[in-house]
């Protein structure tokens, strides 16, 4: 009767031995797997940050001219006819890879502003909006500022003349009727 006892305790002993092994077998295996796709998940996340620097870059290269030729224009007492047009349609070359659909649908409204002759209210709303859309677009997908926040340092009676005010403040529509033009995308 101790035989049946030796031999059951030799399994039990080998069990005992076995499971613990082949568990730690397993977590070898999985901890092996885990590694790999973190180095994988890794490698992939460093590939797309050196890709987002390369855009990030490649974006201030085609907004940067285009950006300082409007502001520019805008500035009281610069001839808008001396504008940069060179980096204006340098940017209409490249918005279309580069820009966001919002930057690039902005900026071809503010064009379609020039080209109907909108008045300067109106298109000082455009351009407004396109900076706002750029800020988004070059990094700051979050960006809480408003279009009147965008021309503040340059119109000292924004806060002063409610007129001025509410060409950033009405909505759009309402603008370019109290301004009595429609806008082109509007026709139709």
């Amino acid at each position: 009767m101790s035989e049946p006892m030796t031999w059951q305790s030799a399994v039990l002993a080998i069990t005992l031995v076995a499971v613990p092994a082949a568990i730690s077998w397993w977590a070898a295996v999985a901890s092996r797997r885990s590694a790999r796709e973190s180095r994988v998940s890794q490698d992939e996340s460093a590939r797309l940050q050196r890709l987002e620097a390369r855009v990030s870059v490649q974006k201030y290269e085609v907004y940067s001219p285009v950006l300082a030729a409007f502001g520019k224009a805008l500035t009281p007492g610069n001839d808008p006819a001396s504008t940069d047009i060179g980096s204006i349609s340098e940017f209409q070359t490249w918005a279309v890879i580069y820009a966001s659909d919002g930057a690039l649908r902005a900026f071809g409204r503010f064009m379609q502003g020039t080209f109907a002759d909108a008045p300067a209210r109106v298109l000082l709303r455009l351009y407004a909006e396109f900076v706002i859309e750029a800020r988004k677009d070059m990094g700051d997908e979050a960006t809480r500022v408003t279009p009147s926040d965008i021309v503040t340092p340059r119109l000292k009676d924004l806060y002063t003349n409610e007129d001025m005010l509410t060409i950033f403040t009405l909505e759009f529509d309402d603008l370019c009727r109290k301004e009595n033009w429609v806008a082109p995308w509007r026709r139709g």
